[in-house]
C-alpha cells in the first residue's frame, strides 16, 4: 500500500477519529505500520477495543479510497502529513512525507 492510501486508508476505518488516529501515528511511527500491526499489538494500545484493532487490521474500502486518489488528484491537492511534520517548502517533504 503506498504511502498516501495508507494515511487515507486509517483515517477512514470505523472507530478511528482524530485522537485515536495520533495516538497510533504516535505509537507505530506511520500509518502502514498501523495496518499491518498484530492484533496483540493495536490492542497495546490505550483505550484500544477488540472492534476497532480488528476494524484496523481487516477494513479495507477501495472504492472510497479511488474516489480520495481521484479528487486529491484531479484537483492538484498536495496532502501533508500533521503530525511531527514541520514543512519548511513544499519540496522539503519529498514523495514518502515526514516518515519516508
Amino acid at each position: 500500500m503506498e504511502y498516501l492510501q495508507a494515511w487515507l486508508t486509517l483515517l477512514n476505518v470505523p472507530g478511528v477519529g482524530p485522537t485515536r488516529f495520533r495516538t497510533l501515528i504516535e505509537r507505530f511511527g506511520n500509518p502502514e505500520a498501523v495496518l499491518s500491526a498484530a492484533s496483540r499489538e493495536l490492542l497495546s494500545v490505550p483505550r484500544m477495543d477488540r472492534k476497532t484493532a480488528e476494524a484496523i487490521r481487516t477494513y479495507r474500502d477501495d472504492a472510497w479510497l479511488q474516489k480520495q486518489l481521484m479528487a486529491i488528484e484531479g484537483n492538484e491537492v498536495q496532502v501533508i502529513p500533521f503530525i511531527n511534520c514541520k514543512v519548511i517548502s513544499p519540496d522539503a517533504v519529498g514523495d514518502e512525507g515526514c516518515y519516508g
